[in-house]
């Protein structure tokens, strides 16, 4: 009988040790490397440097601390740059748009995070610091003249190769294809976005405009939102974005059954421009509304348009927004 026994722990043994080691995957190292300063006319000049993706953002927005109340603007431009462009010393070359040359230097010691438990290998690091060297903006057409010799605020976050359990290894994968990506400006969504919504595409060549007007739920404001793609010569992508948070509720206004309008009428106040009207059975956004991204005013309705009228969520139960 013990014979037997030992005989079957013995072939137990021998099955556990064929048995195929548990499914892993490698998490790839990445690195992200922040920069910025405010200037003395309300803007923030930043640049994120994506050294492994080869991909560099410059970019400007206003201060949040010094506009009105509930208006945001910011443009960015994302270009992949040569692998020898980051280093000690990063040299990242946007043409008349501008520049980053210099380099990070610590002045805290670094942050070493945490693991998650089903991967081994190196802690994640963040440093905190300044950028020491030449960091100029100017924006296409050369909206903003700023420059200076140190950035005070420069952030490098990196991760290490990691072996982890499969299905746990994190992926820095943009959820946008190509540049456009690594600029997140989507306009299915506002500060408060519970409520009745109209949403429009433009196309031209080489650029895609969208605006969002939301009527909210329980507020007597309303809000607006457009977001710009367009591709510059050098094949530089650009993300321009404008929100106004809490306009007049006239500014925008449903027309027909509540339950289902027929018809919008939005005219933004500043830095909008103009008015446009929806029609449920044209699908269109008409008139001559625009908007004043930095450094640019574009169309945001007229002919070529796709519209639609949603409604807020615990209302869509009742009619499709479609």
């Amino acid at each position: 009988m013990r014979a037997t026994l030992r005989a079957v722990s013995a072939a137990g043994m021998v099955l556990l040790l064929m048995a195929p080691a548990a499914a892993a995957e490698i998490q790839r190292p990445h690195e992200m490397i922040t920069v910025g300063f405010p200037t003395k006319d309300d803007f923030f000049i930043y640049s994120v440097l994506h050294p492994q993706k080869q991909v560099a953002v410059l970019g400007a927005q206003t201060s949040v601390e010094d506009v009105s109340p509930g208006v945001w603007s910011s443009t960015s431009y994302v270009e992949r740059v040569p692998r020898k462009s980051f280093g000690a010393v990063v040299h990242v070359d946007f043409g008349s748009l501008g520049r980053v040359d210099g380099r990070f230097v610590a002045d805290v010691p670094p942050h070493v995070g945490h693991l998650s438990r089903f991967c081994r290998g190196r802690r994640p690091v963040s440093e905190n610091g300044y950028f020491a060297g030449r960091f100029v903006f100017r924006g296409d057409g050369g909206y903003l003249d700023a420059s200076v010799s140190r950035a005070p605020i420069a952030v490098v976050r990196r991760t290490f190769e990691l072996r982890c359990r499969k299905g746990h290894a994190a992926h820095f994968d943009n959820p946008r294809p190509g540049l456009f990506g690594y600029v997140q400006a989507p306009t299915d969504f506002l500060s408060n976005s519970d409520g009745t919504y109209l949403h429009s595409i433009l196309r031209a060549e080489n650029q895609v405009t969208e605006f969002m007007a939301l009527d909210h739920f329980r507020l007597d404001t309303v809000g607006f939102k457009a977001v710009a793609r367009e591709w510059l010569p050098g094949e530089v992508a650009t993300i321009r974005s404008l929100e106004v948070e809490r306009a007049p509720e006239a500014t925008f206004v449903l027309g027909g059954p509540e339950q289902r309008p027929e018809t919008a009428f939005a005219r933004p106040p500043l830095p909008f421009g103009g008015a446009a009207e929806y029609t449920r059975s044209l699908g269109t956004l008409d008139g001559d509304l625009t908007a004043s991204f930095l450094g640019k005013e574009l169309p945001l309705a007229g002919t070529g348009s796709e519209a639609k009228l949603c409604a807020r969520p615990d209302q869509r139960k009742l009619w499709n927004c479609e």
